[in-house]
C-alpha cells in the first residue's frame, strides 16, 4: 500500500510540473518554408474554388450569362494552374486577374459574385505574409466560419457543388 501511495505521489508530481501549452494560432508554426507556401497556395485554391462553385450556381439560376459564367470558370483555371507553376510570383498575377475580371463582367452579373471575388482578395492579402491579417483578423474568421457553415453572406455555397467538375484545373 506504502509503495501504490509512492508511486501515486511521484506521479502527481511529474503531472503538476508538466506544463502544457495551447495550441498556437498559427497553423503554419512548425512548417517549412516551402510548406508555409503551400499551405498559403491552398487557401487561395480554395477560395477560387467557392468563387467558381458559386459562379456554376449563379448561372444556373440565370443570374449570370454562360459567357460571363465561362470568363469566370476560365478566370478560375488559369489561376490555379498559375499558382502551381509559378511558386513566387503567382499573388500579383491572381489579383490582377480578378481586377480584369471584373473589369469585363457587366456591373448587374459581377454583383452576384463579388462577395466571392472579395473572399479571394482577403484570403491573398492573409497570405502575403506583410500584416499577418492582424488588421483583418475579425473579418476573415467571419469568412471562416461562414464558409465551414456552408454559407456566406447569405449564398449557400454548399448548394453549388461541383457539377463542372471538367473545369477544375
Amino acid at each position: 500500500m506504502k509503495k501504490y501511495l509512492i508511486v501515486l505521489a511521484l506521479l502527481s508530481l511529474v503531472a503538476c510540473t508538466t506544463t502544457i501549452h495551447p495550441p498556437s494560432a498559427d497553423p503554419t508554426i512548425n512548417l517549412s518554408a516551402q510548406g508555409k507556401a503551400a499551405y498559403n497556395a491552398t487557401k487561395v485554391i480554395k477560395a477560387l474554388d467557392v468563387f467558381r462553385d458559386v459562379t456554376i450556381a449563379a448561372y444556373r439560376q440565370g443570374l449570370i450569362s454562360k459567357q460571363n459564367a465561362q470568363l469566370i470558370t476560365i478566370y478560375h483555371q488559369s489561376s490555379v494552374k498559375t499558382i502551381n507553376a509559378v511558386p513566387d510570383g503567382w499573388r500579383t498575377i491572381v489579383d490582377s486577374g480578378l481586377t480584369e475580371l471584373a473589369k469585363q463582367v457587366p456591373a448587374d452579373q459581377w454583383k452576384q459574385v463579388k462577395p466571392f471575388a472579395d473572399l479571394i482578395k482577403t484570403v491573398l492579402a492573409l497570405t502575403t505574409g506583410d500584416n499577418h491579417g492582424q488588421s483583418e483578423r475579425g473579418e476573415v474568421d467571419q469568412h471562416r466560419a461562414d464558409l465551414v457553415t456552408g454559407h456566406y453572406r447569405g449564398y449557400q455555397v454548399a448548394a453549388c457543388g461541383r457539377e463542372w467538375s471538367g473545369t477544375h484545373g
